[in-house]
């Protein structure tokens, strides 16, 4: 009797100890934040989504690069609907929005440690055009975007949009090597310069 119990407690102990392998590890990236007709659409992907994943999308404009927290244009936590991939697409109504502003979106969500965010430039187009170089999207080019593009040379990041890529390509090829990052740092300290790929 004493031998089953302790296989039983034996059992019972590995299973909890293994009960953080297959913990999820819930994270969010943001593809695309347009503003269009008065209307902000924004599309992204939850990896590693939880049955009850819910998100929390917030918008507020920008005072140089401070995210203004004390005045959102808008906040709203919405049920996730993902396709099999985990993507998402949602669009609120953020009229009035003037067009001399930057405008940030924040997303985040059930079990999401880190929110992502993109810059939304209010336009007559609602179209943000891709600054080359800019590899986080947060509309400048720094040693950051350098580190990220090399970052992703050697690791080949999941967390990477296909945005975050074609700002990554700053030459006049498709691939990104660690000469993109090289360019890319650059820049970043001598703003006049001309990237091949604008040549």
């Amino acid at each position: 009797m004493k031998l089953k119990y302790l296989f039983f407690t034996a059992a019972v102990f590995c299973l909890l100890a293994a009960a953080p392998v297959f913990a999820s590890d819930t994270s969010i990236t943001t593809d695309s934040a347009v503003l269009k007709n008065d209307v902000i659409t924004v599309s992204g992907k939850i990896l590693n989504p939880v049955s009850t994943q819910q998100i929390t999308i917030l918008a507020t404009d920008a005072t140089g690069d401070v995210y203004n927290y004390e005045s959102p244009v808008y906040l709203d936590q919405i049920d996730a609907v993902l396709d099999r991939d985990g993507g998402f697409t949602y669009s609120f109504n953020a009229a009035g929005l003037s067009g001399d502003k930057v405008y940030i979106v924040r997303i985040g969500g059930t079990d999401i440690d880190v929110p992502a965010q993109m810059v939304v430039l209010s336009s007559d187009e609602g179209e943000k055009k891709l600054l080359l170089g800019d590899a986080d999207l947060d509309g400048k080019i720094t040693a950051n975007d350098a580190a990220i593009t090399l970052e992703e040379v050697i690791f080949h990041l999941d967390s990477i949009t296909e945005e975050q890529r074609e700002a990554m390509k700053v030459t006049k090829s498709d691939i990104i090597t660690s000469n993109n990052a090289a360019l890319i740092f650059y820049k970043a300290y001598n703003s006049t310069y001309k990237f091949p790929a604008e040549e």
